[in-house]
Parts: C-alpha cells; structure tokens; sequence
C-alpha cells in the first residue's frame, strides 16, 4: 500500500527437549530412588560386587559408580515476537536514505536443566542462571544515506531494555537490584576511492550510552 515500505511481523515458540546437560553424581542416585525414572537410573552403575565403590569393574566390563557424562535431559524454550519495519526515501539528487527498524519482543525465555525441576525463567532478567541480560524488549534502527559522492553514511540506534537482577522479588536499595536500559549511537561512513580501494572510518557508542550508575563493561565484555 505505502511505496517502498515493507513491515515483517514473526511469532516464535520454540522448545528444545532433550538437550545437552551434565546431571551431578548425587541428583542422580537421589532422583533414581525417588522416582526410578530411567534417564537417572541409567547414570547409576554397580559393580560385580553389587556396590558402587568396592570394584569399579560393572558386570558388562565397563566402568561402575555414577556417571556425570553429559546426556540429553535439559530443556530450552522461548516464545516471542520479531518486528522488522524497512522504509527507502528518495531524496532526488541527493541519494536515498533506507531506515531499517529490527526489534524483539521477548515473552518467554527458560531452561529446565534436569528433568523434575522447576523451570527458570529469564525474560527480563539477568545474572545467576540467566547469566547475560535478557530484555523483554530490544531493537536496531539503521538509517543509511547513500549520497551521489560515492560516499554511505549509517547511523545505528542500539536499544537495550531494563533487565532485574535473578532472583530479587522485589527491590532492596542494592546498585545491582537492576540493569537500566540502555540507548548506543553509533555511527561510520565509507569512501570508495576507485572500484578496487574504499575508506570505512566509524565510532560506536559516540554519545556515551552508559549514564547512570552503571558500567558499560557488562555489555561489551
């Protein structure tokens, strides 16, 4: 309908069964005599004595006592919505500017390590299991001006949502209680000299996005 606009609106749901993990020694002989499921029984091995530490020759010929190889018990899922808006402005003698608008809509983010417990959840969380912030909602804006001097020119407006620390129901006072959003320009330009050699030059975070009392390290570590 709009002449050179394009908007792309993706739902995802997404859930990994059966994933990688690594079950301790303990979690294993408990969950075993607990509920004698046997993705933790089969880490439980005795030996020809019928102990687990007299011998550590199983009656197969292979190594007895409790395994922690990694086995496919963990889960992953996430749920969200992607937006991408791309617009193209004519300027006539002076080029075209495209705008490209990425963003992320976060509804769901959690993992369940072993089978039986409690799923964690990371949207809008960070630190503990969550590790690394994960916003409820992100986004890039690129604009790109592509002048008639065989110059471009971008600048990209980074978007980092507020994210509270794992754990921490309400707040208490702490610094580390939650992570601010987060707002980077940055900008770069490039200079094709002749259709072998270009110029790039460029700065992130030209405006110092780090006001607060918050450092910028944990985002670029």
């Amino acid at each position: 309908m709009i002449e050179n606009l394009s908007i792309a609106i993706d739902y995802f749901d997404i859930e990994v069964t059966d994933a990688i993990g690594a079950v301790p020694a303990q979690v294993s002989l408990d969950r075993c005599l607990e509920t004698g499921d046997s993705a933790f029984c089969a880490n439980v091995r005795r030996d020809t004595a019928g102990t687990l530490h007299l011998l550590n020759i199983a009656p197969d010929g292979g190594l007895a006592g409790i395994s922690e190889q990694n086995v496919n018990v963990a889960t992953f899922a996430t749920k969200g919505v992607d937006l991408n808006i791309t617009y193209s402005l004519d300027l006539s003698d002076m080029g075209t500017i495209n705008f490209d608008y990425a963003a992320t809509f976060l509804d769901s983010l959690y993992a369940i390590s072993i089978p039986g417990d409690d799923k964690v959840e990371c949207s809008g969380k960070y630190a503990g299991p969550c590790e690394l912030p994960t916003p409820e909602y992100n986004h890039r804006f690129l604009a790109t001006w592509l002048t008639p001097y065989d110059v471009v020119v971008s600048a990209t407006w980074r978007h980092v949502g507020e994210t509270d620390l794992f754990g921490l129901e309400e707040s208490r006072g702490y610094l580390e209680d939650s992570m601010e959003t987060r707002d980077y320009l940055d900008l770069a330009a490039t200079y094709d000299v002749n259709e072998n050699v270009s110029v790039r030059v460029g700065a992130n975070n030209i405006l110092g996005g780090c006001a607060g009392k918050y450092s910028c390290w944990y985002w670029y570590r």
